[in-house]
């Protein structure tokens, strides 16, 4: 169903006698298409991309300064693009690169009140800016051929928790994630940090896409869009100032149909995640696969 569709079954609604202008429909349907959307991780809104996580470098020189938050790199440290938010660890101090000026000075995010002086820096990352194209990271994988369990989500004070020498634990494969908003951009961190450079497979759900030409689709299934349009029609009533005994019928209409799409979205998330943590044969062994040509099941 069209954007212009969505909006003539509300202009349908109360007859040509109450018609709106096109620019206030359309705000009404993205209200509403926005809420449906955020309303659950559903399966359209999934996607899977790559996270690369750097390795550690070790015994790097620089000179601090007391009182300043800069880094001067004895020498140039080309990788230095990959590390936009990476950790500082000298002095016994913790601190994170907030900005790069070039491959040799680095900004901190805190400033540093210890000793003036050339200090031995490691430098990790463990942390990714994905920005705002994502809502939500739902499992983070290994990359490896014979790894098929999904890293363990918890929340980012657990990790913080361990305080500022985690960079000793650095170890092969993390054992949890977390993820966060922060200055209108999604965050996640692994833990522990990488002993070397790593991809992690991320699957994600996505921001939806405003709907804005005539010809523009919802990223949902065309038999579950009369939802969108109850819940713009709710919408509608509300931004007009209609009797709230209206909103709340387009409500439970919306409400109606809301019921079978989150029965088959659980259902689906239930099967991603029995994939992820026992793997196909792992899957076929607990519920059974049935064979439509011979009528028996296996496992």
């Amino acid at each position: 169903m069209q954007l212009s569709e969505i909006r003539q079954r509300l202009s349908d609604l109360y007859g040509s006698s109450r018609s709106e202008d096109d620019a206030f429909l359309n705000r009404c349907i993205n209200d509403a298409y926005r809420k449906l959307c955020h309303f659950g991780n559903w399966w359209w809104l999934q996607d899977v991309t790559s996270l690369t996580f750097q390795a550690p470098y070790t015994a790097l020189s620089g000179t601090v300064t007391s009182g300043a938050n800069t880094i001067v790199f004895a020498s140039a440290f080309t990788a230095y693009t990959a590390y936009s938010s990476a950790w500082v660890y000298f002095d016994e101090r913790l601190n994170r690169i907030s900005s790069w000026a070039d491959n040799q000075h680095a900004t901190l995010t805190d400033t540093y009140f210890g000793t003036t002086g050339t200090a031995t820096i490691n430098i990790w990352d463990d942390k990714i800016k994905l920005g705002t194209a994502y809502q939500d990271i739902i499992s983070l994988f290994p990359t490896y051929w014979n790894w098929s369990k999904p890293l363990r989500r918890v929340g980012v004070e657990e990790i913080e928790s361990y305080g500022p020498a985690v960079f000793d634990l650095a170890c092969e494969t993390a054992q949890a994630y977390a993820v966060w908003w922060d200055d209108n951009s999604l965050w996640v961190r692994i833990f522990p940090p990488p002993e070397t450079s790593v991809v992690y497979r991320a699957v994600v759900t996505k921001q939806p896409t405003a709907l804005s030409a005539d010809n523009d689709v919802p990223e949902m299934p065309e038999r579950y869009q009369m939802v969108l349009v109850d819940l713009a029609r709710a919408e509608r009533c509300k931004a007009s100032g209609q009797n709230p005994d209206e909103v709340a019928y387009w409500e439970g209409e919306a409400r109606k149909s809301l019921v079978a799409l989150m029965s088959e979205n659980s259902q689906r998330r239930r099967t991603a995640q029995q994939m992820g943590r026992w793997g196909i044969r792992g899957v076929e062994k607990r519920i059974g696969w049935r064979f439509i040509n011979t009528g028996t099941a296996s496992g």
